[in-house]
């Protein structure tokens, strides 16, 4: 998955040109069966993420560390490619705390805790490019369609919010940086006339989402980019598979067939299990 294109060159203003936004939500509707939402009480499947998938598993959102001592001054992407992964069992074997009554890595940490002590600095903030690395490369090959992937990203986060104005994380001593703050405003400008939708699983949050569509290696583009972000579901075009995840939740659901899961569960340095409600 890596690539040398600089995080900066990723399209004209940052967004991976290949990733369209849908004026068009129709390729949602299969949401909207409430059968996949039956059982909404379990704390995943029917409620988190759709039903109708064999297996389900869960990926942990790695937490980080800094591990220099020292705080150059340096742009946003050179401190974040120096930061370094921590998974929760490492968290847990910190702290003596179950995994398996974990919720969000908050839960492994003790209230009374000296923050200093704590072995990550910064909390989980998706599923990052260190493990999209290896988990898409997996979900090609369980797809027919890795061309085009369905992208629902949260209206309530994102730099669309702020419409390009504040906070993206360009380099302001590039000389075309005007111009590519004018295209991200008006790229945001068309965000805010897309339709939403908004499945029955999700509808008490109150949250919607509104739709793009691209290859599935422009998710690894995006959350390495300049928007540090991630579509909070997103699935293939014949729906092999579906991954989903919160604002409010430090791991990602992905639900897949029987073959693919183990492949998945086997991945090196992707802190995933299966879970069964």
């Amino acid at each position: 998955m890596r690539t040398d294109t600089d995080i900066f060159d990723i399209g004209p203003f940052g967004w991976p040109p290949a990733v369209t936004l849908c004026h068009d939500v129709s390729a949602t509707a299969w949401l909207n069966d409430p059968r996949l939402w039956a059982g909404g009480r379990r704390r995943y499947i029917g409620n988190l993420i759709p039903r109708g998938y064999h297996r389900y598993i869960r990926i942990n959102h790695p937490a980080w560390i800094d591990p220099e001592t020292d705080f150059p001054r340096m742009m946003w992407d050179q401190h974040r490619r120096r930061l370094k992964p921590v998974s929760w069992a490492e968290v847990a074997a910190w702290s003596g705390r179950s995994l398996n009554d974990a919720w969000i890595i908050a839960d492994l940490v003790p209230d009374t805790v000296d923050p200093k002590t704590k072995p990550f600095d910064q909390e989980p903030w998706g599923l990052s490019p260190v493990v999209l690395e290896k988990l898409l490369p997996v979900l090609r090959t369980l797809t027919a369609t890795p061309d085009r992937i369905w992208m629902g990203f949260c209206d309530t986060t994102g730099e669309w919010i702020r419409c390009g104005t504040a906070d993206v994380h360009d380099d302001p001593y590039r000389p075309d940086y005007l111009e590519r703050r004018r295209l991200r405003q008006q790229f945001c400008r068309e965000i805010g006339r897309l339709p939403r939708f908004a499945p029955p699983g999700w509808a008490p949050s109150g949250r919607t989402y509104w739709l793009a569509v691209g290859p599935l290696e422009s998710v690894y583009d995006l959350s390495r980019g300049i928007y540090a972000e991630e579509p909070f579901i997103w699935w293939p075009d014949d729906r092999a598979w579906c991954v989903f995840h919160d604002i409010d939740l430090d791991f990602s659901l992905l639900g897949i067939t029987s073959e693919g899961a183990q492949g998945i569960l086997n991945l090196d340095g992707v802190e995933a299990y299966e879970v069964h409600e």
